[in-house]
């Protein structure tokens, strides 16, 4: 950690769909998604041009199951829900395939595409290496920054599986999995 750098914590959240592309400061994020926040956060204080050691995560909308919203007000500037049947567990985030990805650019570096609407993923980067977390399985992702392959192996249990290299686009196959990516 550099003494007395400040922290580095670019994020985009809101009414994502209402814009091509929602590009506060040296980042960028196309979606499908309505709804979201996506957060980039460097673990060792350096900017993304630089930085090793970082998180990069989206979450989008959450429901209960049997939730039921009504459309309360709507414009060009927001819509408003009222909640009339509060569900029970568990929660979804109603991920879904889809052939257009959510692509997140950072300093003009694509970092992440991941064919998902909605859902919740997080990718995070130690030293080259990438672990990627998704609540919706049997989603492609690339990682462009690597090439077109890389060593794809699963985590469980603390323990990493004997993995492959693999062509991109990779799948992310199992929903709740951890995926470690290297070059």
């Amino acid at each position: 950690v550099r003494p007395g750098a400040p922290p580095h914590w670019p994020a985009v959240a809101g009414q994502l769909n209402n814009r091509a592309k929602a590009t506060p400061a040296r980042r960028e994020v196309e979606t499908a998604a309505e709804t979201g926040a996506v957060i980039w956060t460097s673990f060792d204080r350096r900017g993304p041009e630089e930085s090793r050691h970082w998180a990069l995560k989206m979450v989008t909308v959450a429901a209960n199951t049997g939730q039921k919203l009504e459309l309360h007000h709507s414009n060009a500037e927001k819509t408003v829900y009222a909640l009339r049947t509060m569900g029970r567990a568990p929660i979804t985030t109603l991920g879904e395939r889809v052939s257009r990805p959510t692509v997140v650019s950072l300093a003009g570096r694509e970092m992440l595409r991941i064919y998902l609407k909605n859902g919740t993923w997080e990718l995070v980067c130690e030293e080259g290496g990438y672990y990627l977390w998704c609540d919706t399985g049997d989603v492609k992702f690339e990682l462009p920054q690597l090439g077109a392959k890389a060593e794809l192996l699963s985590v469980k249990d603390s323990a990493v599986a004997s993995g492959k290299v693999q062509e991109q686009p990779f799948v992310y196959e199992d929903a709740f999995d951890l995926l470690l990516v290297r070059p």
